[in-house]
């Protein structure tokens, strides 16, 4: 039997009516108003938000649950939510949402959140809309940039480059001058980097049309970029480790990583990884596959849904407006943990607010991030990428061993992604 998203949504809806149990045709406002919210950005530093909400909406209190944002939180939800103990609001990356529909743990939520569509930028909304249904809220994205040393740049007379034929220029140039050192880290179980990579040289791994899925691993946007990045493995001039590891950390604290190509979020990483080299760090635009070009993608992002067994889905939904788009919110996410927020309206603050201390002042990290966002191309995620992530970062590995091609490793990638669809019940055309 074949499934699709929009067939396994319905189904999920049609159980909780003939079953009578809560869901979205049989829940309603608790009697409580509590909502129940699972939410790893949730802490002592957050607390100011949640504050907020409830001297704003007392008769809803938040009771929050954080599991962490560790692999097994979607697994979690999942399993709470079937269980009919899980919560009534819940944070989930962007990657994550195909999948939870898929496994019935988010239903169409058209209802509740379709109408605040306008409110947010066109690719942050993509990333939570299929089929035409709506399925959650987007709170914050990763439009893509580059981090790079200016000092080690000025000194050696070079500027950000602009397209990545000079990425790899400057990587020579660098590698002569400092042998230790790299233009940067590259780290092939990061699914998603590549992911971002890929769409920015024009690729879209995963489409669908209706009940079809369509899968792109093997096209060519992705095949440029994979031989990017394995010639510059094979000279050297990339450090093959996992990002944010304690090796990367080492790396960077002994300024052997010159550049990261990352988002907003990619900031505190770099300071936790050396904090005393503040002001030396500065930002630029992602460099571009032709000059003439200006694209960029995204890396990250997360968003708020409502599980499809909450029973307080009118609060649930209420809730997730507000912190994905009320300016007070929105702001003190921005503020406390740095989020690049997805409304447009937040936009105009965000352009407005200092850098963080750490970086080089001008450009402004926000200002870069937004100019990226308003060229951004939404990136996708199917229903199996930790399947997919995992073919991918399996052959890479071994391609870094072997020393051959990395985009001789597209076509087992795209044919184990296809055919693990295929079993999942989902149709798949070429």
């Amino acid at each position: 039997m074949k499934r699709s998203l929009a067939i396994v949504a319905a189904a999920v809806a049609a159980v909780g009516v003939l079953s009578g149990c809560s869901g979205p045709d049989s829940g309603g406002e608790s009697e409580s108003g509590v909502i129940r919210l699972w939410d790893w950005s949730m802490s002592e530093d957050t607390q100011p938000i949640v504050d907020l909400w409830n001297e704003t909406h007392p008769d809803m209190p938040l009771e929050i649950t954080n599991p962490g944002a560790g692999d097994d939180y979607q697994a979690k939800l999942s399993a709470a939510n079937k269980a009919g103990n899980g919560p009534d609001a819940a944070a989930t990356f962007l990657q994550d949402i195909p999948s939870l529909i898929a496994n019935g743990t988010i239903a169409d939520s058209s209802e509740e959140l379709a109408s605040f569509k306008d409110e947010y930028s066109p690719a942050a909304w993509a990333s939570v809309e299929f089929g035409g249904s709506t399925y959650a809220l987007p709170s914050d994205t990763g439009p893509l940039f580059l981090y790079y040393r200016k000092d080690i740049f000025d000194a050696l007379g070079l500027e950000p480059p602009t397209t990545w034929d000079e990425y790899a220029a400057d990587a020579r140039t660098i590698k002569t001058a400092h042998p230790d050192a790299f233009i940067a880290s590259m780290d092939a179980a990061d699914g998603n980097w590549l992911n971002a990579l890929s769409t920015q040289a024009g690729s879209n791994w995963w489409s669908a049309d209706g009940d079809t899925w369509k899968v792109s691993f093997d096209d060519e946007p992705t095949a440029k970029v994979l031989d990017y990045w394995g010639g510059l493995v094979d000279e050297g001039l990339v450090k093959v480790t996992g990002n944010w590891s304690t090796e990367w950390n080492a790396a960077v604290a002994a300024d052997q990583i010159v550049t990261l190509v990352g988002s907003t979020w990619a900031n505190g990483l770099i300071e936790a990884a050396d904090p005393s080299k503040s002001g030396v760090w500065a930002v630029a635009p992602v460099p571009q596959w032709d000059a003439s070009e200006t694209a960029d993608s995204y890396v990250g992002g997360a968003a708020y849904m409502i599980p499809s067994n909450s029973k307080n889905r009118e609060g649930a939904a209420e809730f997730i407006h507000w912190i994905t788009a009320d300016p007070e919110a929105t702001a003190l996410r921005n503020e406390l943990i740095g989020n690049f927020t997805t409304t447009t309206a937040s936009r105009e603050v965000l352009r407005e607010t200092p850098p963080p201390a750490f970086l080089v002042q001008d450009p402004n990290l926000w200002v870069i991030a937004d100019e990226a966002d308003q060229i951004g191309q939404a990136i996708s995620f199917g229903p199996n990428v930790p399947f997919a992530y995992g073919q991918l970062s399996d052959g890479l590995a071994k391609a870094i061993q072997d020393g051959s091609d990395f985009s001789a490793i597209l076509g087992s990638v795209q044919d184990a992604t296809v055919a693990n669809l295929e079993d999942g019940g989902f149709e798949v055309t070429d």
